[in-house]
């Protein structure tokens, strides 16, 4: 499992289309900001390559999207049956 968080720049008059379209996304969630042209978005996917297409294809192909930039990403890449690690309390 792969989550990407990134910021969306979207033209103004777009701006609530891209969300709607941004929220319709498999694995998306989506966070306003005051600024109508910053969008907030985090993409849970199943590989790099499904986070890469979708930021860099799908994203960027939607109507009003003015650019897309990663800015956090958290890979868990788990061995075939195996069960993730418990996290450390308090650390």
């Amino acid at each position: 499992m792969i989550i990407v968080g990134a910021l969306v720049r979207a033209a103004e008059p777009d701006s609530a289309m891209v969300q709607a379209a941004l929220a319709a996304l498999p694995g998306a969630t989506v966070q306003a900001f005051e600024d109508p042209t910053k969008i907030g978005l985090v993409l849970e996917a199943e590989g790099l390559n499904q986070a890469y297409d979708l930021l860099k294809g799908k994203i960027n192909q939607i109507e009003g999207v003015l650019a897309v930039s990663p800015v956090y990403a958290n890979f868990e890449l788990l061995a075939e049956g195996s069960e993730p690690r418990p996290k450390k309390e308090g650390g």
